[in-house]
């Protein structure tokens, strides 16, 4: 029976080098992830753009596969990656 994990992810960027919403699909569909949620928000203070996704996969490797994709990124300021529990 096939598995598929619920996956919570953050990710931060300055404000000048924030990838827009396209781009940020793009680089977590790639890993083997679908979107269910997407929200952002700009934290004014800090000058970050901050996004928040509910995503699931049906891919064991696909969370390392985008830790590796974020980890390469330059313009990425933080992230989180959380697996959910059922």
């Amino acid at each position: 029976m096939p598995v598929h994990a619920q996956v919570h992810c953050q990710v931060a960027f300055r404000r000048e080098k924030a990838f827009g919403q396209e781009r940020m699909r793009e680089l977590v569909e790639s890993r083997g992830f679908r979107i269910t949620e997407l929200s952002y928000h700009l934290d004014g203070e800090r000058q970050l753009l901050e996004y928040e996704i509910v995503m699931w996969s049906g891919q064991s490797g696909a969370p390392t596969l985008l830790e590796r994709a974020l980890l390469g990124e330059p313009d990425v300021n933080s992230f989180r990656i959380t697996p959910t529990r059922d």
